[in-house]
């Protein structure tokens, strides 16, 4: 299945049809939907896709050379004896035809696992085909990858070969709302929000769900059979590249616990800061693991896991991975019940703001937040702690979110505890405040009569309904 990406496919579209040489990037995690995307182009568009594989770098450019073979129809042919010869023998290959022509996972030509950088002068033979074979041409030359970091650095470092060569990028994010909803849409309401909690948005993971099955069921195929998909293998809950080993699982265990601070994670592993904030360095560049910070607190700084898919990976699935293969996923299903119950509950309340989110991209709040976060205080002026779920700030104004996953119908003690809440510092001095709250079940009548024109509510209904364009 095949759902949206309609703005990503109108750019190569106008890409396509150029008729001068395009050159372009298009970058994103792994599992977003990079070849899903250039395979759904490639339908009605003549389309030639390189997969470059981890090797060195004489391997790489004989198995390309055989892909070009191949595509061609003209096996048995001599593979190019160097990168130069290659790019002409692609221009030949498609005279003025108009093709485009994708790398995939491009770093694997500069860089191996190890980090060091390969013998070879793949780039700049690039450059110069750019700058002088193709130039003429009408073909479309992407160069695609997963390590976001690194295509993000070949963008900008000024004195690389490909600097200022491009004239399109395109990064692939998560799939928009309602693109979401069509591989879920015929399953009963609880199971749409409970596997959108745990999926997010993610093309990848939605793609694997059966609407014939239970949220359970597609639950158990994910994770707890003994044949499940990332039981087989754990990689695909991983967004990059790189091996999750040793001390790399020792961090992504303090995660998903809530040990999310450098100073906590140092104290659980027995570590110095210093190694510690070297392995999240990695983990951050790969786009395995976020930074955050609390509102209005730059020193609270704390790290959490990407995707709720990899965090349920480490936190139910990881520890537990022979027993699973051994066919007791359902034992080690049934002992983590309630902390699964508990990790399904934190998880509505990204959901909530993904959703939030949607609106946001769409003009539908009442003014354009650059971000939502959340807020925790220990001792306050009201005499209690405060936490809030959401909270986002733009040029005055304050939107508070509380997000509700339970079976009872919210009051209005939810709405008078949040608006109390917002009363501290440093929330005192906003004029415009915007509350949202979010709950699963609804809102009962006392609470749908508030006279508030700033109070929103939005059930999990609400949610699944549609958000026209």
């Amino acid at each position: 299945m095949f759902y949206g990406r309609k703005e990503e496919l109108d750019i190569l579209e106008k890409r396509f049809n150029s008729e001068r040489f395009e050159f372009g990037f298009i970058y994103g995690q792994r599992r977003i939907g990079k070849t899903s995307l250039i395979d759904e182009f490639s339908k009605s568009h003549k389309t030639v896709m390189f997969f470059i594989p981890d090797s060195d770098d004489g391997l790489i450019r004989r198995d390309l050379s055989n892909q070009l073979f191949m595509y061609l129809d003209k096996k048995g042919q001599t593979p190019y004896e160097n990168w130069e010869s290659f790019f002409i023998g692609l221009k030949e290959s498609f005279n003025d035809e108009k093709v485009m022509i994708v790398f995939d996972e491009y770093p694997n030509a500069l860089v191996g696992h190890d980090g060091k950088r390969k013998k070879t002068d793949f780039d700049e033979k690039l450059q110069n085909a750019i700058d002088h074979i193709f130039k003429d041409t009408k073909l479309s030359i992407v160069i695609m990858g997963s390590n976001v970091s690194f295509m993000q650095n070949i963008i900008q470092d000024k004195v690389g070969p490909l600097y200022k060569r491009h004239t399109f990028t395109l990064f692939i994010s998560k799939l928009r709302w309602n693109d979401a909803l069509k591989f879920v849409e015929k399953m009963p309401l609880d199971d749409q929000i409970k596997t959108l909690s745990l999926l997010d948005t993610f093309p990848y993971y939605l793609s694997h769900i059966d609407q014939n099955l239970s949220f359970e069921e597609n639950l158990d195929n994910f994770f707890f059979n003994r044949d499940s998909l990332i039981t087989i293998d754990p990689t695909f809950t991983i967004s990059s590249n790189m091996s999750i080993t040793g001390f790399y699982v020792g961090i992504m265990r303090c995660l998903v616990d809530r040990v999310n601070t450098i100073k906590e994670m140092g104290n659980v592993l027995k570590a110095e800061s210093g190694k510690v904030s070297l392995y999240l360095e990695e983990l951050l560049k790969s786009n395995v693991v976020n930074k955050s910070s609390y509102f209005n607190s730059s020193r609270s700084t704390y790290y959490e896991i990407n995707d709720r898919m990899t965090a349920f990976y480490f936190k139910f699935v990881q520890p537990y991975l022979e027993h699973i293969k051994l066919g007791n996923g359902m034992f080690i299903k049934n002992k983590e019940k309630n902390a699964i119950d508990d990790f399904m509950h934190h998880s509505y309340e990204k959901l909530c703001i993904t959703y939030l989110n949607e609106l946001n991209n769409q003009g539908k709040l009442n003014t354009f937040y650059l971000s939502f976060t959340n807020f925790r205080a220990d001792k306050t002026s009201l005499n209690r702690s405060v936490e809030i779920d959401i909270v986002g700030e733009d040029n005055g104004s304050l939107l508070l979110g509380e997000c509700k996953y339970s079976k009872k119908e919210k009051g209005v003690d939810v709405y008078n505890h949040l608006k109390e809440s917002g009363t501290i510092k440093p929330f005192d001095t906003y004029k415009k405040k915007y509350y949202y709250i979010f709950s699963h079940t609804g809102f009962n009548d006392e609470l749908k009569k508030c006279q508030d024109s700033n109070l929103y509510l939005i059930s999990s209904k609400d949610m699944l309904e549609a958000i026209n364009n």
